[in-house]
């Protein structure tokens, strides 16, 4: 028996089938400006933003310097290392430098960056609110929501601060819809 969750592979799917119709509307029909792409642009990468918050953290029983390492090293794998990769060779190919790709052009890749910016900013969620897991539950919600604003708060401030930290709009944008994927899924309470 396997433990997926058929209607969270159902709304993948969904979300996977409006971004491919999307970009072919885009990018090979040349249909832009349309009411179907303000429509899936509402909500396709916020859907898979939410999706991502709610298996971000599930597997985190205690906080801890291993958990911590390990946890990144695998963000990284499976965020940066496709990003560089594959973003080197596409940028290589499509404009003959890597320069506009590493350095924050908004390219076809800018979800892995920024998911792994607010991976960041999660971890540091946790982080924030760990001590509050015993509380009683309405302290807890409180925590959650303060440290929450918190953290979006660092982000916004380290972007007006710091404008050429690459990708990391996008990352403030997606934010809280990865933290209600994380509230939903109750991670940490």
């Amino acid at each position: 028996m396997s433990d997926r969750i058929l209607y969270i592979d159902k709304l993948k799917g969904f979300a996977i089938l409006f971004v491919v119709v999307g970009h072919v509307a885009d990018f090979g029909l040349g249909i832009k400006d349309t009411l179907f792409n303000s429509f899936y642009i509402s909500f396709h990468m916020p859907l898979f933003m939410f999706i991502s918050g709610l298996f971000a953290f599930n597997h985190c029983n205690k906080i801890d310097i291993y958990w911590l390492k390990n946890y990144l090293l695998k963000r990284s794998r499976r965020l940066l290392r496709p990003f560089l990769l594959i973003g080197i060779i596409y940028s290589l190919i499509a404009k003959g430098n890597v320069y506009g790709h590493l350095l924050g052009d908004p390219g076809k890749l800018w979800f892995l960056p920024a998911l792994f910016y607010i991976t960041l900013a999660g971890i540091m969620w946790m982080l924030l609110i760990y001590k509050y897991k015993d509380c009683q539950r309405m302290a807890s919600y409180v925590a959650e929501i303060v440290s929450f604003f918190f953290v979006l708060g660092l982000m916004v401030f380290l972007y007006l601060e710091y404008r050429n930290i690459p990708y990391l709009l996008h990352a403030i944008k997606m934010f809280p819809f990865f933290m209600g994927g994380c509230f939903v899924a109750g991670t940490i309470s």
